[in-house]
């Protein structure tokens, strides 16, 4: 059985004074319509080579061959103009993301794939076998790992002392330091002494497990692409990861939005609902907001409700379900709502559903919704409490799995800070 291994490694970074131009929006909080407006107005802007597609003016489909050779050549465009240039030494790097008073700080480097095969890296859910196909092909063809994945793992101590330490010792001098369009503070140091580069990898090694909270398809295509091309001696059996203590991960809610219900089914919906659930009307999304376990905002025909768990009904659904899967919000709401009136099972292929997580997702609840109503028609959104870190990690060390789209995580890195280029 191996131990987790993190390798430093000479990453392609953007210079410092263009770091805020090349720098992008995540691929998830953004459609390619809106990707493509980004791209146009912004020649420095990683959408080009992390979403190639927005430069396609036949297919706006992401991952296919053409976008992934598109994205090798814009990858390539961008190092031949210095928009990224290859560190002088191998290198580990801090990064801090500050918002809203808010701050949150990890490592980024490789990570041993061996990891991931020995299960010392676990996932929380599964993946779609169509997107982790389409990825494996783009990742070939691109010939880099261009956004990190993020990982967690219990808080040491020790880790926390030696990035601390160097953070301090380096305030003044960090190598990316600039704010986003958000008005997110990003600050970026290269840790290079050897010594403290040895001692941070004996430290990890000593981290039994490393969980993914962001990148399941971008793990298991590196894996299969590691495995399928090269040996595992060679520089491409790693992956491009970020990893932040579980006490400098934050989780906030998946929500979803179920599409074109038929006026009717909704009201048998809305019925079914006061069986096992308490059911309010509130005036705004701030009070349907889910303040705790056991409460859901839900939202349609331009009206919140709150809705709580009955006790009785919280009470038979622990005796009955013993799994500590079945305890989670969106398991209840599935089992005694949207099941038996709607036969969904959460599936995240369905186009039935819509899955809505990150900044501001009420807000995008009511929108979305409002947006699809018709005479005959409506949609109807839920809101969840978020899960709790613990929770998941429980849940992931007894070998299961989350439904999918059950959590999503902070921080998202932006993807052109930190470029792993593969082998040939």
């Amino acid at each position: 059985m191996s131990k987790i291994s993190i390798k430093p490694f000479r990453a392609y970074r953007p210079p410092n004074n263009i770091a805020h131009l090349v720098a992008c929006t995540p691929y998830n909080l953004i459609n390619t319509q809106e990707a493509q407006i980004i791209a146009q107005q912004n020649k420095y802007s990683f959408l080009h080579v992390s979403r190639p597609e927005v430069d396609n003016t036949q297919s706006h489909v992401p991952y296919t061959h053409a976008a992934g050779e598109k994205g090798h050549k814009n990858l390539q465009h961008f190092i031949a103009n210095g928009w990224l240039k290859k560190d002088p030494q191998q290198s580990l790097y801090v990064y801090k993301r500050e918002h809203n008073n808010q701050s949150l700080t990890g490592i980024i480097g490789l990570i041993s794939l061996q990891n991931y095969q020995d299960n010392l890296i676990k996932r929380h859910e599964n993946t779609i076998k169509e997107k982790e196909d389409a990825l494996t092909q783009f990742t070939k063809i691109q010939n880099a790992q261009v956004d990190p994945i993020l990982l967690t793992y219990k808080a040491s101590n020790d880790i926390n002392t030696i990035i601390n330490t160097h953070i301090n010792a380096q305030k003044n001098n960090p190598t990316q330091d600039f704010f986003s369009s958000t008005g997110t503070h990003h600050t970026i140091w290269a840790l290079r002494n050897p010594e403290t580069l040895s001692h941070l990898q004996e430290l990890f090694s000593k981290i039994p497990t490393l969980y993914i909270a962001d990148g399941h398809h971008r793990s298991a295509a590196a894996h299969r692409l590691a495995t399928k091309n090269t040996p595992n001696t060679t520089p491409n059996n790693y992956l491009l990861a970020a990893l932040f203590p579980d006490t400098d991960i934050q989780l906030s809610e998946y929500n979803r939005v179920i599409h074109t219900i038929g006026k009717a089914t909704q009201e048998k919906l809305l019925s079914h609902a006061h069986a096992n659930f308490h059911v309010q009307k509130v005036s705004s999304l701030q009070e349907a907001t889910p303040s705790q376990p056991g409460t859901f905002g839900m939202y349609t025909s331009n009206q919140w409700f709150k809705l709580i768990t009955k006790a009785r009904t919280q009470e038979q659904h622990v005796q009955t379900n013993t799994n500590p899967i079945d305890h989670l919000d969106i398991s209840i709401l599935t089992n005694k709502l949207l099941n038996p009136i709607l036969a969904l099972d959460n599936n995240p292929t369905s186009n039935a559903i819509e899955f809505v997580g990150g900044p501001q997702s009420m807000q995008k609840l009511e929108a979305k919704c409002q947006a699809s109503q018709t005479d005959t028609h409506s949609s109807i959104a839920f809101a969840f409490h978020p899960v709790s870190i613990n929770d998941l990690m429980t849940i992931v060390n007894t070998g299961q799995l989350m439904p999918p789209k059950t959590t999503w995580f902070e921080p998202k890195i932006l993807p052109g800070l930190i470029v792993n280029i593969l082998q040939n």
